[in-house]
């Protein structure tokens, strides 16, 4: 159709057949994508996170850097059935999940943390201070995929350039 409201007929279904053509799309040659290799191995149980800085994240107002010396990493479970006669989640008028604890992981003076997880798991961290306080806690969650090795960011940002060069880049933490 034109600015003036004139269409052209350019293709449709042969006469007396029922078929119609939606979206149709001119077709024209085109070179081929790139492929992307994968970047998973399924023969591995794990992956690794990377956490570029701690201290760059939502709610961290009067958090000092430094103050935060671990993470427990924990996972999330699948909530069991209610048996309370209705269908009430397992509590009333807050969020709760059940979780088990991994582990922890040291986070370097920079606020980095490389470590090893668990592939294919709802995982979430609380930052604990020297005392193992808590001192923030993670309200989503992430996982990764067999042998991958994934950046972890704060939800309100993307990367910066200044995560080369941080303190636990080199092997992943036990």
């Amino acid at each position: 159709m034109d600015g003036q409201g004139r269409t052209e007929w350019i293709t449709g279904p042969p006469d007396g057949c029922r078929l119609e053509c939606q979206e149709p799309r001119p077709l024209v040659p085109r070179s081929r994508e790139p492929i992307i290799p994968d970047r998973i191995d399924l023969a591995q149980s794990t992956g690794q996170l990377f956490l570029a800085d701690i201290y760059h994240g939502r709610n961290l107002e009067g958090v000092q850097r430094g103050e935060i010396k671990r993470l427990l990493v924990l996972e999330r479970l699948p909530k069991p059935i209610n048996f309370s006669g209705g269908m009430w989640p397992i509590t009333a008028g807050g969020s709760f999940q059940l979780a088990s604890v991994l582990g922890t992981v040291p986070v370097a003076d920079d606020g980095s943390a490389h470590f090893e997880v668990p592939a294919l798991r709802s995982l979430f961290f609380v930052a604990l201070d020297e005392e193992a306080r808590a001192v923030k806690r993670m309200h989503s969650f992430v996982s990764v995929q067999p042998g991958e090795v994934t950046p972890s960011y704060p939800s309100t940002s993307a990367p910066s350039n200044a995560t080369t060069g941080t303190r636990s880049t080199t092997t992943p933490a036990g």
